[in-house]
């Protein structure tokens, strides 16, 4: 064609021609705009454009075949199809180079459009699977108290049947499983104070029972003197400063004794209830006793974990002098303060575990000792970390050179907090010749990394089990 345009062989490609027969370029904003979005993203520019050309020949070879294959014949679907699979190669032909061009713009606007409601589905997918792995992450941490308390709960009923001889021993399975139930901070504290608050209830029911029927006359009488027995269970029992659960037991027991009699809700009930806190006692201080210090180890692991993965961001940003990185470093260090607080409460937990449990007292001491000072360690590596981050991307911002050594330092330091180092890093000195600490921008990392250098070979543990 004299005048330019386009011709297709037998399996419907296209190739665009100049008035002159030369082949006219094709280039694509949509190339030109992969290309700068990879450099701005810290890709590889070169590599986007080889793999654009790549999908451009790819689509040149097949798509004719593609074409063929799904029979379609009409050139106005055609062409515009195999135009927009070669990244708009026949944009420049002069037959329908518009047309395949407003094609390609509709289809820009269309992903437009598009894209907020697939992110959008993308989102709430991946919303819904967190929230599933959580729901299991649940339900696995759940799962050796929950079938502790099933078990537990069967054999208190059998124990009340076989040793008392009732026929329904309700409330010897339900303090089991009240005892032993999943979340409660301390399962034995628990069934001392259900034991603690159905003896009150049961005392205070008892006594309010001395008061003659004849001298209560009318129904609300009646209703009165419950509600003081219940009054009185609950401030009596409120009393001992100990969980909820004891004026609960407390009000409820002295509730029974008035409505069901003391035959029914009296020693009867009490005898369960010592029967299903003693089982539940049974599991929880002897069978299945857990370690107190387990989460601090497990939350001293992953803080650790988490400074050390800052500590070797930290090596890079100072080895390529990139303040974007030291920044990403700052931000690691600040999510540390999450893994700090489970492990003050896990500290709170095993000392509380030291009081109110037969493995906690049998070693109260030493237990109480670990806790302090693993919170201890983990406040002083936190903020030591929380400084060396601060000041380090606040020296790389104004461009200060880096001292020689300080990327390997920060790497063996990262290594180590990760558990895969030795003891064999030297203190930073002012001044120190190897170093070349002397820099006014870079001198607040001296106390920080002094700190860290004490502080990390003593505290690495190995992962819980």
């Amino acid at each position: 064609m004299s005048d330019g345009g386009t011709r297709s062989d037998s399996h419907g490609t296209f190739e665009c021609h100049s008035p002159d027969g030369s082949a006219r370029e094709a280039t694509d904003p949509r190339d030109r705009a992969s290309h700068r979005f990879s450099n701005q993203i810290g890709g590889f520019p070169d590599l986007t454009a080889v793999f654009v050309v790549i999908t451009e020949i790819v689509d040149t070879v097949l798509g004719g075949v593609i074409l063929a294959r799904f029979r379609i014949a009409i050139a106005l679907a055609r062409e515009p199809l195999f135009r927009l699979g070669t990244h708009g190669a026949g944009t420049n032909c002069r037959d329908r180079g518009g047309y395949v061009g407003l094609v390609m713009v509709l289809l820009g606007l269309l992903n437009v459009l598009a894209a907020p409601l697939v992110a959008l589905l993308l989102g709430c997918t991946m919303k819904h699977t967190t929230r599933l792995s959580l729901s299991f992450n649940r339900i696995a941490a759940a799962g050796r108290d929950a079938l502790a308390s099933a078990v537990a709960g069967a054999l208190a009923w059998l124990l009340a049947s076989g040793l008392f001889g009732h026929t329904h021993p309700v409330f010897a399975i339900v303090t089991a499983i009240v005892c032993l139930a999943p979340g409660l901070p301390n399962h034995g504290r628990q069934a001392v104070g259900i034991m603690l608050g159905v003896a009150i209830g049961i005392l205070m029911g008892e006594l309010a029972l001395l008061v003659p029927d004849s001298l209560m006359g009318a129904g609300a009488l009646a209703l009165l003197r419950m509600s003081g027995a219940v009054l009185c269970s609950i401030l009596i029992a409120s009393a001992f400063g100990l969980p909820a659960v004891v004026p609960i037991q407390a009000g409820v027991s002295a509730v029974l004794v008035l409505a069901m009699g003391p035959e029914n809700a009296g020693w009867h009930r009490m005898q369960d209830v010592f029967v299903g806190a003693g089982v539940g006692l049974l599991f929880s201080q002897i069978l299945l006793t857990p370690d107190p210090l387990r989460q601090v180890d497990g939350a001293m692991h992953n803080l650790l974990l988490r400074i050390g993965t800052a500590l070797k961001t930290a090596a890079s940003a100072v080895q390529n002098a990139d303040p974007t990185k030291a920044d990403t470093a700052l931000g690691l260090i600040m999510q540390a303060q999450e893994d700090l607080v489970l492990l003050r409460d896990g500290a709170d937990a095993a000392r509380y575990a030291a009081r109110w449990s037969l493995r906690g007292r049998l070693a109260a001491g030493p237990v109480t000792a670990a806790a302090d000072q693993s919170e201890h360690d983990a406040i002083r590596i936190c903020a030591a970390a929380l400084l060396l981050g601060d000041a380090l991307h606040e020296a790389l911002r104004q461009g200060s050179r880096q001292p020689p050594g300080l990327a390997s330092h920060l790497q063996m330091l990262g290594a180590r907090a990760s558990g895969k180092a030795g003891n064999d890093i030297l203190p930073y000195r002012k001044g120190s010749p190897t170093i070349g600490l002397t820099d006014p921008a870079w001198l607040p990392l001296i106390s920080p990394l002094d700190i860290l250098n004490k502080m990390l070979p003593t505290t690495c543990v190995k992962s819980p089990p």
